[in-house]
């Protein structure tokens, strides 16, 4: 039995609505372009790369400004931080090691809140970082340095 596609309504309020369930990368320092108007119709977020970012100023001028079209004001603005060799944001922001050589439960809280922290100032609000993984038997070391206390 073959399954037809469910036809999506031609509704601006409903795409507006599962719009604001995506989150999209796009090219540029700026908030300018085709990520402009993704966001005033509905995209509930972006995510940095290595592409968007310059410096501490650009970056905040680029978060704000992004914030600013939007509808809603609720952006969301995330980054991939991990600490280690996954961390887009570099000097001058901290630069935390990978989370496989904080072995301490205190100090992996330690480290994610001045991660969370480090990433305010530039107006980042969710950061793409480990929380808990967990595996059984031998791991791969690029899966490894992304585990506390492995």
């Amino acid at each position: 039995m073959q399954h037809k596609p469910y036809p999506l309504p031609h509704n601006p309020d409903f795409q507006r609505e599962l719009g604001c369930l995506f989150i999209s990368g796009f090219e540029g320092v700026k908030a300018e372009g085709e990520i402009v108007s993704a966001i005033k119709s509905g995209l509930g977020g972006v995510i940095l790369f290595p592409r968007n970012l310059n410096n501490p100023e650009q970056i905040r001028a680029l978060t704000d400004g992004l914030r600013a079209v939007s509808p809603s004001g609720k952006l969301i603005v995330s980054i991939d931080q991990e600490g280690g060799r996954v961390a887009r944001l570099k000097a001058p922001f901290t630069e935390f090691p990978p989370m496989c050589r904080v072995k301490d439960p205190e100090i992996a809280r330690e480290v994610g809140t001045a991660l969370c922290r480090s990433l305010l100032a530039p107006g980042i609000h969710l950061a793409f970082a480990p929380v808990v993984r967990s595996g059984c038997g031998v791991l791969k070391a690029s899966v490894r340095a992304h585990v506390f206390g492995m």
